[in-house]
C-alpha cells in the first residue's frame, strides 16, 4: 500500500494533527505559548511503523500548508543510536528543552512532532508538550498510563494534556476471543486428564495478557479515558474546608496495617541489598543468541556495538521478544544469522539491560511513616 493511501496515517494528519494545531493557535497567548502547546509525541510499539509514520510525515510536511507550522521540526527515536542523523538525546533535548533541562547548547527548541516506540514511555520529562498519540493501542493498559505520563507531569505548565488512540476495532475482538477460547480449553483438558506444567507461561506477567484486562481494553476501545487519567483519585478529592471524619476502629486499623507494611518494605529492601538477587533472570533463547553474537561477530559493526547488542538480547526480555530473537536466530546459519538477530533487535527498540544499584543496609526503625489517607465510603 502506498503512503497516501493509508487511512490510518491519513486520519493521523486530519483527525489529530491538524485538530491539535487548530486547538494550539486558539488557545496560545504568545508565540512561545503556541509552539509548545502544538507539540505532540506519536507512540508506536515497532520501529518499523516509526519509519512508516517519518516517511509519511516527512512527504505531507513539506507541502501540506495546513501543517506548515511543523514544516522541519520533525524527529524520531526508536532506540539508543541517531535516527536519521539526530541522536536520541538531541532529539528529546529539541523537542522538550525546558522540561527535560537540556544542557547549554543543546537547548534549542527544534522539534514539535516526537516519533517514538516505548523506549521512551518511562522515566522521560516531556511535560513541555501536551499531547499524546497512540498510533498503535498496546495490549496491556498501563502501558498508555505509563505513555500518557511522559506529559501528565509535576512541572506542566499546561492545564489540560491530550491523548489520543488508534484502536483496531476487528483484530481486537478477534485477539480477546482466541485467548478467551484457549484458556477455556486448557481448563477443561485440566479437568479431565491433568495439566502437569503451565500451557500459557507467566501469562499473569506477560507483555500481552488479554483475558485478565479484556474489560480495561474494553473500556478503551470505548472512549473511555479514566484508566489514561486515573480517575479513581479525583472520586476522593474533596475541598480544603471539608470536615474530617476519622472513626477510631479505622485508625487502629491503619496502624495495624502499617506494621504490616513496614514489615514488608523492610524485607524487600534487604532483599535489594544483595546484589546476586538484582541479576536478570535471562530466557535460554536469549543467551543463546548472546552466545552466537559472540562466537559470529557481524561486519561491519565495531566491538562496541555489537557489545551494546548482546548487552540488549541478554536482558530479562518476556516471551514475546524471546520468540522473535528465537526466530531470528532460527532463520539461517553463521554471520546471517547474527545480522538478522541485530536487525530484529533494532526493530523491537531493544535497549542493554543495567542492573540496578544495590541498595545499602538499614535497619527496620529506618523505615518511617510520612503520613496516611483515609476514606470512608460510609462517611
Amino acid at each position: 500500500m502506498a503512503l497516501k493511501d493509508d487511512p490510518k496515517l491519513a486520519a493521523l494528519v486530519g483527525e489529530a494533527l491538524r485538530a491539535i494545531l487548530r486547538r494550539a493557535r486558539r488557545e496560545a497567548a504568545n508565540e512561545e505559548d503556541f509552539r509548545d502547546k502544538r507539540k505532540v509525541v506519536i507512540f508506536s510499539y515497532f520501529a518499523d511503523t516509526v519509519d512508516w509514520i517519518m516517511d509519511f510525515l516527512e512527504e505531507v510536511l513539506r507541502t501540506d500548508k495546513a501543517l506548515a507550522p511543523y514544516r522541519g521540526r520533525l524527529a524520531g527515536v526508536t532506540g539508543s543510536e541517531s535516527y536519521r542523523g539526530v541522536s536520541r538525546e538531541d532529539a528529546i533535548f529539541g523537542f522538550a528543552p525546558r522540561s527535560s533541562e537540556a544542557p547549554p547548547g543543546r537547548d534549542e527548541d527544534r522539534f514539535d512532532i516526537l516519533v517514538t516506540t516505548d523506549v521512551l514511555a518511562e522515566g522521560m520529562n516531556l511535560q513541555q508538550c501536551r499531547n499524546v498519540v497512540n498510533y498503535d493501542l498496546p495490549w496491556n493498559p498501563m502501558r498508555l498510563v505509563q505513555r500518557h505520563g511522559r506529559i501528565d507531569r509535576i512541572g506542566s505548565l499546561h492545564d489540560h494534556v491530550y491523548i489520543w488512540c488508534f484502536f483496531p476495532d476487528v483484530r481486537l475482538e478477534a485477539l480477546l476471543d482466541l485467548e478467551s477460547r484457549i484458556r477455556r480449553k486448557v481448563a477443561q483438558a485440566a479437568a479431565t486428564v491433568g495439566v502437569e506444567h503451565e500451557v500459557i507461561p507467566g501469562a499473569a506477567r506477560s507483555d500481552i495478557v488479554f483475558a485478565e484486562t479484556r474489560e480495561e481494553i474494553e473500556r478503551l476501545q470505548a472512549r473511555d479515558a479514566s484508566l489514561l487519567v486515573l480517575a479513581c483519585l479525583r472520586l476522593i478529592g474533596c475541598k480544603e474546608d471539608a470536615p474530617t471524619h476519622l472513626p477510631e476502629e479505622m485508625k487502629e486499623a491503619a496502624y495495624e496495617a502499617w506494621a504490616c507494611a513496614r514489615r514488608d518494605i523492610f524485607d524487600e529492601w534487604q532483599f535489594a541489598t544483595d546484589p546476586a538477587n538484582l541479576q536478570p533472570k535471562v530466557r535460554p533463547a536469549l543467551r543463546a543468541a548472546a552466545g552466537h553474537l559472540r562466537k559470529f561477530p557481524p561486519p561491519p559493526l565495531t566491538q562496541e556495538e555489537i557489545d551494546a547488542v548482546i548487552d540488549a538480547v541478554e536482558a530479562p526480555w518476556g516471551m514475546r521478544i524471546e520468540k522473535q530473537i528465537r526466530e531470528a536466530l532460527a532463520s539461517s546459519d553463521g554471520v546471517d544469522a547474527s545480522r538478522r538477530i541485530v536487525d530484529t533487535v533494532r526493530q523491537l527498540g531493544l535497549e542493554p539491560f543495567r542492573a540496578p544499584e544495590p541498595l545499602p543496609p538499614i535497619e527496620e526503625e529506618d523505615v518511617t511513616l510520612i503520613c496516611w489517607l483515609a476514606v470512608d465510603a460510609a462517611g
